[in-house]
């Protein structure tokens, strides 16, 4: 298993909670409650009646692994829950909740001002409604990438332009807004010419990110390490033809996902289709069972692209009711990222209500930048 380009051995990070004397049980799951997003949770069955605190959980599990492969959130539990046959259901585990913080619990309220304007872009980042002025970005779940959102947003809103650097050494609201008004950091004072659209009538050239993909497929074609899927469980009565046409409306807003890959003249470029049709398939499995359409939904997750012929994107649909469906959705990391999967499912979403209404497609407008723009 992959999370943000790192290899993640569950059982080796259980071992490591269950280590704590405080732990009685404990299983590690990788969750993506946010389309993009996804992270470790661990389960922890405590062994006398209070916790132990998550900072301390935290600490100790860092002497013993890599950052990467600490979880970033703790669900305590009174035991966990198990199967018919004695195994642990991990099906049934309860999404991670934001814990109730006050004064009590050591919560800060930021001051207004810098402090504010901080707390605010780290809850929009990191999802959580309560950011504490001495809460530490990286123990409330951020990571390398979610770092980089908080220097995107810091630079458009309050036009500061950051090292990301400047997170590690300054993980807290507090910290970083002191930094900030007592002028730790340099800003940037080189000019960063503008991005323009560039012809779409030459040779389009790949990007870096999509010449290393290029490169690990030859080295291994057929694998399936570079697919990006997502999948959801979809209750109440579906419009299956206002899916399709709201997925079809996401193809044709973004050129990414209808691009492939061509190597020639010691060059890799990238062609865009003009336009692209990808039929949602349908498995009717109402007289099937969880495990069969579990076992389908992982099939299609698996199925490898092929970078040259393309669509590097596909999605499926198994119906297990007429109420009850199950959607996958999976794209090649050559068209896409975790900031991307975000976008995709909020335009989705936006694009069928719109139609499951009877009202035409929501008029986002055209973007003006495209993704091989950036690669120009």
């Amino acid at each position: 298993m992959k999370i943000r380009g790192f290899r993640i051995e569950l059982g080796e990070i259980e071992s490591a909670v269950k280590s704590h004397p405080a732990v009685a049980e404990a299983v590690v799951i990788a969750r993506e409650d946010r389309p993009g997003e996804k992270r470790l949770a661990a389960y922890i069955v405590s062994r006398e009646a209070k916790k132990v605190a998550t900072e301390e959980l935290r600490r100790a599990i860092r002497e013993k692994l890599p950052e990467y492969m600490t979880p970033a959130c703790f669900v305590f539990l009174a035991k966990l829950p198990m199967t018919p046959n004695g195994k642990v259901d991990r099906q049934a585990l309860p999404a991670p909740k934001e814990e109730a913080r006050d004064a009590s619990s050591g919560f800060v309220a930021p001051r207004a001002g810098l402090e504010t304007e901080l707390a605010a872009i780290w809850s929009e980042v990191l999802g959580l409604s309560r950011i504490g002025a001495t809460d530490n970005f990286f123990e409330l779940g951020g990571h390398s990438l979610s770092a980089i959102q908080v220097i995107s947003r810091l630079r458009a809103n309050l036009k500061f332009d950051l090292p990301l650097s400047c997170l590690f050494e300054a993980p807290t609201v507090e910290a970083l807004a002191a930094g900030l008004n007592q002028g730790r950091w340099k800003q940037n004072e080189s000019s960063v010419p503008p991005l323009e659209p560039i012809s779409r009538d030459g040779i389009l050239p790949a990007s870096f990110m999509q010449e290393q993909l290029w490169f690990l497929h030859q080295l291994e074609p057929g694998s399936d390490a570079y697919n990006v899927p997502a999948a959801f469980r979809l209750k109440g009565r579906l419009d299956l033809e206002a899916l399709q046409q709201s997925f079809d409306n996401i193809l044709q807003r973004h050129e990414a996902l209808r691009s492939t890959l061509h190597f020639s003249n010691g060059n890799l470029n990238q062609t865009v289709a003009p336009s692209l049709e990808v039929k949602i398939g349908l498995v009717d499995l109402r007289e099937g069972s969880e495990e069969r359409m579990l076992e389908l939904l992982q099939a299609e997750a698996r199925r490898p692209f092929d970078l040259e012929r393309g669509p590097l994107i596909r999605a499926s649909m198994v119906r297990m009711a007429e109420t009850d469906h199950a959607l996958v959705v999976v794209m090649h990391h050559a068209v896409t990222d975790g900031w991307s999967l975000d976008v995709f499912f909020r335009e989705l979403e936006a694009n069928y209500r719109t139609l499951a209404a009877g009202r035409s497609a929501p008029a986002f407008s055209p973007l003006p930048i495209q993704y091989v723009d950036y690669a120009g």
